[in-house]
């Protein structure tokens, strides 16, 4: 069984390959390439992403929406990963993502974002047995935490 810090070692280091900055145009880019990877390979979760839902790789490169959530979502997982083995830290992450998407994300997606990012990450790194199972492990926490905070909260749960 992989420790915390195990999960958190590994996941750090692939994050290497998946940069993010806020003057690096590498950094950015890797933003800008989440998305396009989400939207080429997982078009069904387009429907998120209103006023979006057509838009295609060159469109996404140009868009300032989808460099700064594209910076968001590198955030995230990094605060995800450097947290793995402070689960106060790491719970209190995973609430605050719901508070931020509680009206407008399936709860189902909270596990299947990592089903993506593993994809993507893999277009950026050889992806190993052992770091897809760390971000697999990270997944399926995560989502547990989302889905009882939402439980808590007496809102639909995946």
């Amino acid at each position: 069984m992989t420790t915390p810090s195990e999960v958190k070692y590994i996941c750090k280091r692939s994050l290497e390959s998946a940069k993010i900055g806020t003057d690096e145009a590498a950094a950015k880019q890797t933003g800008l390439d989440f998305y396009k990877y989400l939207f080429a390979n997982y078009p069904e979760l387009r429907v998120y992403f209103k006023g979006a839902e057509n838009f295609s790789a060159n469109e996404i490169q140009q868009s300032d929406r989808f460099q700064h959530q594209g910076q968001q979502i590198l955030l995230d997982c990094n605060t995800l990963a450097n947290t793995f083995d402070d689960q106060i830290k790491f719970k209190t992450h995973a609430r605050e993502t719901v508070h931020r998407h509680m009206t407008n994300v399936d709860p189902s997606l909270w596990s299947v974002f990592f089903t993506v990012f593993i994809g993507f990450l893999g277009t950026k790194m050889t992806m190993d047995g052992a770091t897809k199972h760390a971000w697999t492990t990270i997944g399926k926490v995560f989502a547990e935490e989302c889905n009882r905070y939402l439980k808590d909260l007496g809102l639909p749960t995946s």
